[in-house]
């Protein structure tokens, strides 16, 4: 049945072919490799794929995409296509190299091995699938492709040199030159000889081998190889009949009947399969037709492209090129074709008479108890009869009253006027008011007392009694306006300019083309309960509305409407009828022409820095990608120029929007910062909503030194070479302080080891004198003590601090040699505050001997009594203070010196002036005299040595 509709709709199309302009034909001009195409298939995404002597040729509604021999092809010449159950669309080639496209990818024996082994070494002559299996016919061999794309070779007998396979019933038909064979289980049976009578007539190279052919019943129909014959073979009865159609036949299609393709156009074999009868496809050289997805048809042509058909509601009146005005009058309909001609059609569009009026011209049509009224500019014509008048303009009835525009003057009819002994229309009693300042163009009543007058000035009312300037108060219709109709309770009105401007009791509406209106110029207007139809200047827009909402359709030249401005709308027949300045369209009244939202969007490659970036589920770029570009298509015929996209690319989980409304089939984006990314697209046509959203997700990446991970590395780096640094500071640091501490140390060492001799040398010294008095037992106790002492002064002569006990048992020790030396001369205290633990309180060593050297030699030595030496050791604020105070001579001033040089004195201000270096911490000292008083000298250093 669907096929059967199918033919139909190829016979209306095609009836109107020549008539209608209801095709669109597409060359090389619109981006064909060739105007030679052999054929066409539409694959599953939706696009059209045609095989020309050029290439092969992809397209999806709005532009060619053309591939060679270069784009992986296995031959340039695609003469047919067969598609597989697996989607697989294989391309028949003119040498016999096999090829298949697979998701507008094309695969050939370098990304599919498996086709190296599958060369017929001759041309096609078929391919087809039965039972999972793909079996390329040849005209001298057949092959056969697995589901694991293994090939076998079916053995044909050697005497064949033409061949052609096809699938029939259980079985594989085998034609050759001169056999019928039957192939089953791969086994090859012959089953007739092409021989007998039923070749008699012909010529001997006109053998029956099928290049096209149709499976109808136990029929195999099919084309002579010498091009000019159709053959009808019944398997059954084993007979055969031919059809000589003295044409060149390129192809055969079923659609419910036999098409034939010729050099001369498409025809169709009649019912009793005798001969061919022309069917108005006048294609010369039509090579193949496809029915795609939408019912749409496509022809393919040897010589002139493609042509294709679409499934369109609106059909063109022949032989009208121009209708000013029309009116549905009873079964027929009025057109004014001219300035002073009527033109009546009836339904199926044959006219039925001629009207040429040559009184005035023709001003406006009108109806009126079934029979036509016209106006003229000077008459009013009803039926057979001719009422004079002047200066009219347009014509209007409510009820049986008929309103008269003529210049500045409405006149108001009855009826039964029109019944009466012609008169003219234009007498004053019929003149219902007049204003000397306006000029009418149209009256629009809406009842008896409340008429609207549109004029050059603007609008007016009529309320029975007098008129009022509504433009005043509605500067929207200031303008020239060409026609008013009453709309859903409403007013609607056309302007030159401002668009349709619809009155309500409450409010004024502006439609404009900024919501979607064709065009601000709009001629005419017609409504049926809550559409309005609007005629512009660049179309027919059809208005829906609802409670002061509205949405609006456009239809122009490519949904079919003859172009030009629309002049006038008009039901009739169950259509609407609409006439342009350039001719007569209709369409049935219920067309809604809103178009399928669901418009297949096809992602057909993406770029990123100029590189094709190979197809992906997530999109992956490097933060080094300046920019990328995604190319897509929207894939609907007929739609050429008139779909709109919109696009954006928006973080993942954000839900603002950004769409960017584009016509053009690019997305390009530049210097995105890093992140996860939804790129997001739809589109729609004129007609439709927006499609289901197409989106996929894109990562940018972040720069590695941006990322955690490095940033964590590069912390950690920076922290560990920080720490290095300070540590390798640190370390160059303590050994710099040890070193100079060691150096420090070395030279208190030194200094201190310049005591041990000066000490030594005094101690000797003294010995001497007591061997020369010959004071033996002195000497021995001398030297009893100096032994003790020498041998405690080495125990510590490698540590710079001993406790203040040991200290002060070695200044014990010191101060009874020297008693000795000196004769108990002096007596020598030692006093420690009681709060300092003696054994844990560290002094440096030897620090407190010179001074009390100095207080024997250079203090107490020359007084004429005892000399007293006062040791005191105290602390105060963290420091230990050590004094040594004697009552000797005593020195004039701090600057001045004792009369002997004392070495102590130095070596005690050398030695604390290393130990600061030394401790990084104050070590001072201190002397103060007064002669014959005595000397204090104090030294002060830290508690916590």
């Amino acid at each position: 049945m669907r096929y059967w509709a199918l033919f139909i709709l190829l016979l209306l199309i095609n009836q109107g072919y020549s008539q209608s302009g209801t095709y669109r034909q597409y060359t090389t001009k619109d981006g064909l490799p060739s105007d030679m195409v052999y054929c066409a298939i539409q694959d599953e995404d939706g696009f059209m794929w045609f095989g020309t002597d050029a290439g092969l040729s992809r397209f999806d509604g709005y532009e060619f995409v053309n591939y060679s021999l270069q784009d992986g092809l296995p031959d340039h010449e695609i003469i047919n296509f067969f598609k597989d159950s697996k989607g697989r669309i294989w391309l028949y080639t003119i040498n016999g190299t096999a090829g298949y496209l697979l998701k507008s990818k094309i695969y050939n024996s370098g990304n599919a091995p498996f086709l190296r082994n599958l060369s017929i070494e001759s041309q096609f002559t078929n391919i087809f699938e039965k039972e999972s299996k793909i079996y390329f016919s040849g005209s001298e061999n057949l092959l056969v492709l697995d589901e694991d794309n293994k090939i076998q070779k079916i053995e044909l007998p050697t005497d064949i040199s033409y061949s052609y396979a096809l699938p029939f019933r259980d079985s594989i038909l085998v034609f050759t030159h001169y056999n019928l064979n039957w192939l089953k289980d791969d086994q090859l049976t012959r089953a007739s000889e092409w021989t007998g009578s039923s070749f008699s007539s012909l010529k001997q190279n006109m053998v029956p081998l099928p290049y096209h052919h149709i499976i109808d019943g136990d029929r195999i129909i099919f084309s002579m190889i010498s091009q000019e014959f159709i053959c009808s073979y019944d398997v059954t009865q084993k007979n055969f009949e031919f059809i000589n159609n003295n044409l060149a036949i390129y192809n055969l299609h079923d659609v419910g009947e036999t098409l034939v393709f010729t050099e001369n156009g498409v025809y169709n074999v009649n019912e009793e399969g005798n001969r061919i009868s022309e069917i108005k496809y006048p294609i010369s050289e039509s090579s193949n037709l496809l029915i795609d997805k939408n019912d749409d048809i496509w022809i393919t042509s040897i010589t002139s492209g493609v042509y294709h058909f679409d499934q369109n509601p609106i059909k063109q009146v022949p032989n009208i090129p121009f209708a000013n005005q029309l009116q549905a009058v009873g079964r027929n309909l009025y057109c004014q074709t001219g300035l002073r001609d009527i033109l009546v059609l009836d339904s199926e569009h044959d006219a039925i008479s001629h009207h040429a009026i040559n009184v005035g011209n023709i001003k406006d049509l009108s109806e009126y108890n079934g029979e036509p009224l016209i106006l003229t500019s000077h008459a009013l014509f009803y039926g057979a009869k001719k009422i004079p008048g002047t200066y009219a303009r347009s014509i209007s009835q409510v009820d049986s009253l008929l309103l008269i525009v003529a210049g500045s003057v409405l006149y108001q009819l009855d009826g039964s006027f029109l019944d009466k002994t012609p008169q003219p229309f234009t007498n004053s009693s019929n003149r219902l008011f007049q204003e000397h300042n306006s000029k009418f163009r149209k009256a629009h009543v809406i009842k008896r007392d409340s008429i609207y007058l549109t004029s050059d000035a603007g609008l007016k009312y009529f309320n029975g009694t007098k008129t009022e300037k509504l433009h005043d108060g509605i500067p929207l219709t200031r303008i020239r306006m060409d026609d008013i109709v009453s709309f859903n309770g409403n007013i609607a009105i056309a302007t030159s300019g401002n668009g349709v401007v619809i009155m309500s009791k409450d409010s004024i509406c502006n439609i404009g083309t900024d919501d979607g209106l064709s065009s601000n110029i709009v001629s005419c207007l017609f409504s049926e309960d809550s559409i309005l139809w609007v005629g512009t200047k660049l179309g027919l827009d059809k208005v829906y509305w609802k409670d002061g909402s509205f949405s609006i359709l456009k239809i122009n030249q490519e949904d079919g409407l003859t172009p030009g401005q629309v002049l006038d709308i008009e039901p009739y027949a169950g259509n609407l009828y609409v006439s342009t300045s350039e001719g007569l369209s209709y369409f049935p009244n219920n067309t809604s022409f809103r178009e399928d939202n669901n418009i297949p969007i096809i992602i057909n490659s993406i770029l990123a820095d100029n590189k094709l970036v190979p197809e992906q589920k997530q999109y992956i770029f490097s933060p080094r990608i300046d920019d990328f570009q995604i190319n897509y298509s929207a894939i609907i015929y007929g739609e050429k120029g008139s779909l709109e996209f919109r696009h954006q690319l928006k973080n993942v989980g954000d839900n603002l929007n950004n769409w960017r409304i584009t016509k053009s089939r690019q997305a390009y984006y530049s210097n995105q910062k890093s992140g996860e990314y939804l790129f997001q697209l739809q589109v729609r046509t004129k007609n439709s909503e927006w499609s289901d959203i197409k989106e996929f997700r894109i990562t940018i990446l972040t720069p590695y030194w941006k990322t955690w991970w490095f940033q964590v590395v590069v912390t950690v780096l920076l922290f560990s070479v920080i720490l290095y640094s300070i540590n390798r500071f640190r370390r160059a640091r303590d050994l710099r302080e040890r070193l100079d501490r060691d150096r420090i140390e070395a030279e208190i060492k030194a200094l201190k080891a310049q005591i041990n001799p000066h000490f030594l040398f005094n101690a000797l010294s003294s010995i001497q004198r007591f061997i020369i008095k010959d004071q033996k037992g002195e000497a021995e106790d001398y030297l009893a003590d100096y032994g003790q002492l020498i041998r405690k002064v080495l125990d510590h002569s490698d540590q710079l601090t001993v406790p203040l006990q040991e200290e002060i048992e070695i200044l014990k020790l010191y101060v009874e040699i020297e008693q000795l030396r000196t004769g108990n001369q002096f007596s020598a205290n030692f006093n420690v505050e009681p709060n300092l633990d003696p054994y844990i309180t560290n002094v440096p060593c030897m620090i407190v001997q010179p001074l009390i050297e100095n207080a024997i030699w250079h203090g107490i030595h020359d007084l004429p009594q005892d000399g007293v030496i006062n040791v005191n050791v105290t602390s105060s604020n963290g420091q230990i203070i050590v004094t040594v105070q004697d009552n000797g001579v005593g020195f004039k001033s701090e600057n001045s010196t004792p009369d002997r040089k004392s070495y102590g004195s130095k070596l005690v201000k050398d030695r604390l002036q290393l130990l600061n270096r030394f401790y990084n911490r104050p070590f001072e000292f201190e002397i103060s005299s007064k002669p014959g008083i005595g000397t204090t000298a104090t030294i002060t250093f830290p508690a916590d040595l």
